[in-house]
């Protein structure tokens, strides 16, 4: 009984003291920042997450997607994980305004996680 109690002890005190091996993915930050207001047009973006995502090779289990004002997708399709970082390059942009980062990642405890957050993209007008 005593062997038990020690086993049940010994997994308990590990969960307890673990805790973000349990955890799903957090947003820790990103480029650009979520509600930023950006005047140049950046040729990549990423979120990057508070633990290291699964990345499967020949296989898009993470993905980030960047839209437009218009809902026009201005991303590349080329999303890259690297560590807990998932990138993606932009191509040229016609509509100016609310842009939004979409993505969908799985953490190291295996479980997908979704989201999105958005800037604004307002050049700066020639006079």
């Amino acid at each position: 009984m005593k062997k038990i109690l020690a086993v049940v002890a010994t997994i308990g005190m590990a969960l307890a003291t673990a805790p973000s091996a349990m955890a799903h993915a957090q947003l820790a930050s990103s480029f650009p920042k979520a509600k930023a207001i950006v005047k140049i047009w950046p040729t990549t973006a990423w979120v990057e997450f508070d633990g290291n995502l699964i990345s499967l090779p020949g296989s898009k289990v993470d993905q980030l997607t960047v839209k437009d004002s218009m809902g026009k997708q201005v991303d590349v399709k080329n999303s890259s994980v690297d560590g807990a970082r998932l990138s993606v390059s932009l191509g040229k942009i016609a509509n100016v305004g609310k842009i939004t980062m979409s993505w969908r990642v799985v953490s190291e405890d295996g479980h997908p996680v979704q989201s999105s957050i958005f800037f604004y993209y307002l050049p700066t007008k020639k006079a």
